[in-house]
């Protein structure tokens, strides 16, 4: 009986310290982290750029900023002026965004999408003739889904409908993933009065966001209200038909 005790006591001291051994090395792993942190984050440009673009993705334009500035800072390669540039465009900082942009095509005047941000540039300060020439310098370099839906939303923004169509098509037959096609297509077929393939593109927008996260977190948002509130309109204007 002395003996069973004996082994079972041996048996409780082992498991525990088993469990200070794990939680020793819990610990020391979450020191180590929170002195390495610097040196992860603060100061490797790839993991700045990693967490620059997970808030670009997110259109949280500002975290993006600070994230891009510190990795150009660190390391000012061309793509990392770019995307601090474009940054800073989307964020309305657009003098500041056009002069990362222009250093970096100085570098590389072949890089597609530092041409395109130069557009979004001329195209948000409603130079319309300078944006559609860096949009069509793009296109020179090798048309994609990017370049179709830039100059889908440039033939938009100036009322050009048919032509808006045509590029926002071509830029969803080549990438059917990418959302941000479909809010455009959607007002592009509203003005060719196709109600019904208008409310489909809300619709199919309106799903794809949902899936993307907690649909009713995305369903409350100020975007999927307004989206909500067109499509009820499409609905009335089909019905009307």
């Amino acid at each position: 009986m002395a003996k069973r005790k004996n082994i079972k006591k041996q048996i409780i001291t082992s498991v525990q310290l088993q469990n200070i051994a794990i939680i020793f090395f819990i610990v020391m792993f979450i020191i180590s982290m929170w002195f390495y942190k610097p040196y992860f984050f603060e100061k490797n440009p790839k993991n700045l750029r990693f967490i620059g673009l997970y808030y670009l993705r997110n259109n949280d334009y500002t975290n993006a900023v600070n994230a891009f500035k510190k990795a150009a800072r660190i390391n000012p390669t061309v793509m990392n002026r770019y995307y601090l540039g474009d940054s800073l465009i989307k964020l309305g900082r657009y003098d500041d965004g056009y002069r990362y942009l222009i250093e970096a095509l100085d570098e590389e005047p072949k890089n597609r999408n530092i041409h395109l941000s130069i557009g979004d540039y001329y195209l948000a300060n409603k130079k319309n003739e300078k944006a559609l020439e860096y949009y069509k310098n793009a296109f020179n370099l090798g048309p994609n889904s990017k370049v179709y839906l830039k100059l889908g939303i440039y033939y938009y923004e100036i009322h050009d409908t048919q032509l808006a169509y045509e590029n926002l098509v071509r830029s969803m037959d080549l990438e059917p993933d990418n959302l941000e096609i479909y809010p455009y297509l959607a007002e592009v077929y509203t003005r060719k009065g196709l109600f019904i393939s208008a409310f489909e593109s809300y619709e199919h927008y309106l799903n794809a966001k949902c899936a993307e996260g907690i649909p009713y977190s995305y369903l409350l948002s100020d975007e999927a209200e307004i989206i909500k509130d067109k499509m009820r309109e499409l609905r009335d204007l089909a019905g009307e038909m």
